[in-house]
């Protein structure tokens, strides 16, 4: 016999949050584009009344009987999946259609057309993905999403449109705790009561900063990613959109082609790890680059590149890296010293 979910309001149904649109009287609509293989939407409104730029998240429309199909599904693979630190890597080798296939077989279900691969989209977001906020970390045009605490309204730095209001919202105050927790799966950590600060960085390079309740954050738990840019910036780029004048740039080549030193620096979020990708580009081909950083940001073509991240001493909770040697920037510093 199969169960219902004992949430009423569908929207709140089980783990599974459904993102409201903007209630918005006066807006035009600036610009849309798809996300995910077309499965959600962003549109880009501009709210006449307030004067600002929105990021509104279109997903597919789910009925409450498609998430009470997907409550049941999600029930049954928790009695198959491990409990571990590394859920993510151990659910990415599960195949969603082929659980979805088995499940509707089994039982007998009969879904509308359409309905299965909903059901499929929603076990990604909220188990391999960033759950609500899938979107936004997907989105190639946005650099970083913020959430500043339960209630509130998360943002998105858009590469085009700057910082702005999305129709995302964590209204729970323990889904966003979990939420926490899980993203510090996602960078191999754990986070708590008594370590409530994370600092960390996913396996797709996106940095993540995070406090876990409201023991040093009133507002209860707050995340920021800063999203990793596959694609780094090259200096013609930086020229075009008027980061550097091309006298810095040639002066900055200078300096690299002939070994020199050079120090970049400015307040966070101002561009300086997208000008020092650029400028190692503008290295001699086959020139050996080490480069050390705490979390690793660094993503340059070069064959002859060595990348080194600091290392914090193994935990308890992790299986993997109980036992391990912490190793600080100055042990990086003396093995880069020497080698060529």
């Amino acid at each position: 016999m199969e169960m219902e979910n004992p949430h009423s309001d569908p929207s709140m149904m089980g783990y599974f949050k459904v993102i409201e649109p903007f209630q918005l009287k006066d807006f035009e609509l600036v610009e849309k584009y798809t996300i995910n293989n077309d499965k959600s939407d962003v549109k880009i409104l501009w709210d006449r009344e307030n004067l600002e730029y929105l990021y509104q998240v279109e997903e597919p429309t789910i009925s409450r009987k498609e998430l009470n199909d997907l409550y049941n599904i999600v029930r049954d693979m928790e009695w198959i999946v491990p409990n571990s630190m590394d859920i993510s890597r151990i659910l990415t080798r599960f195949q969603f259609p082929e659980i979805v296939k088995s499940y509707i077989h089994n039982r007998k279900r009969i879904l509308e057309k359409g309905n299965g691969e909903k059901i499929q989209y929603f076990i990604k977001r909220d188990y391999t993905g960033y759950g609500i906020i899938n979107v936004p970390v997907n989105d190639p045009n946005v650099e970083d999403i913020s959430c500043d605490g339960f209630g509130s309204k998360v943002f998105v730095y858009h590469r085009k449109y700057q910082d702005m209001k999305t129709n995302i919202v964590y209204n729970d105050p323990t889904y966003l705790d979990s939420f926490i927790i899980k993203l510090s799966q996602f960078c191999g950590k754990e986070i708590s009561i008594n370590n409530p600060v994370l600092d960390g960085i996913t396996d797709q390079g996106h940095r993540v900063q995070a406090i876990y309740g409201n023991e040093i954050s009133p507002h209860g738990s707050v995340f920021t990613i800063r999203l990793f840019r596959k694609k780094p910036f090259t200096p013609t780029e930086l020229l075009m959109n008027g980061t550097a004048d091309s006298s810095i740039i040639t002066y900055m080549w200078y300096l690299v082609e002939n070994n020199n030193s050079c120090l970049i620096s400015g307040a966070p979020a101002v561009g300086k790890t997208s000008t020092l990708n650029a400028l190692l580009m503008l290295a001699p081909p086959n020139s050996k680059i080490f480069s050390i950083e705490e979390t690793r940001e660094i993503n340059i073509p070069n064959e002859n590149w060595i990348p080194a991240a600091t290392r914090e001493r193994g935990n308890y909770f992790s299986a993997q890296k109980r036992g391990y040697m912490k190793i600080d920037m100055f042990e990086l510093v003396r093995m880069a010293m020497r080698q060529r």
